[in-house]
């Protein structure tokens, strides 16, 4: 009897994990704005913990008020919570300063940088249709980290722009925009504000899992 139960929640479960990965083979999206045939989401909620290891309190103040504008735009879209909270409760890291006290943690950081993300990836992944063809969505782990690099002469604008960007990776937006109005460009710019190409392409992903 014990035997029989076990086998029919094995079952079960089978035809469960079946069905959920055969729904999101049949998903698609509306749109596609990434250079890069894949996506990521979080399971968890954006909460973050901030370093900064720089000294310098101009560049402490501009960083600080770059990441609250990349917080608003980016909590207006997403469905997580995104907020800085205490080291003992975050799920991600940002960090602000110069490139040489960055580089242990990023290591893959380079001179040209403004700013780099580590979105670290779970082996989990499900697939979605865009137009014909198949784009993969990946599960992201806790402890992604990011950081804005502190540059010389760079204005408050331009360290916005990259906290806002980076952030968009920190979340799950892989690849870049062939746009350069939006956010999620390339370039250094000094574009302080989500476009609807930048908010639509992760906001979907998220409303398949939300």
């Amino acid at each position: 009897m014990a035997k029989k139960r076990l086998l029919s929640i094995v079952l079960s479960l089978f035809f469960m994990f079946s069905f959920v990965t055969t729904a999101f083979a049949a998903s698609s999206v509306s749109v596609w704005y990434s250079d890069k045939d894949y996506v990521s989401y979080t399971p968890y909620d954006g909460s973050y913990y901030i370093y900064i290891l720089s000294s310098n309190s101009s560049f402490s103040t501009s960083f600080r008020n770059a990441v609250s504008r990349a917080n608003a735009q980016w909590n207006a879209v997403l469905p997580i919570g995104v907020s800085e909270t205490s080291f003992n409760y975050a799920l991600n890291y940002v960090y602000g300063g110069t490139r040489s006290q960055l580089i242990d943690s990023f290591p893959d950081l380079s001179s040209s940088n403004s700013g780099l993300t580590y979105p670290y990836r779970t082996g989990e992944s499900v697939t979605v249709q865009y137009n014909g063809s198949s784009k993969t969505v990946y599960t992201l782990q806790a402890g992604c980290k990011m950081c804005v690099v502190e540059i010389s002469g760079r204005t408050d604008d331009g360290y916005k722009k990259t906290a806002i960007h980076e952030m968009g990776h920190l979340f799950g937006w892989n690849g870049h925009s062939s746009n350069s109005s939006d956010i999620m460009y390339g370039s250094a710019s000094e574009i302080t504000s989500l476009t609807t190409r930048d908010k639509t392409h992760l906001k979907q992903i998220y409303t398949l899992f939300y």
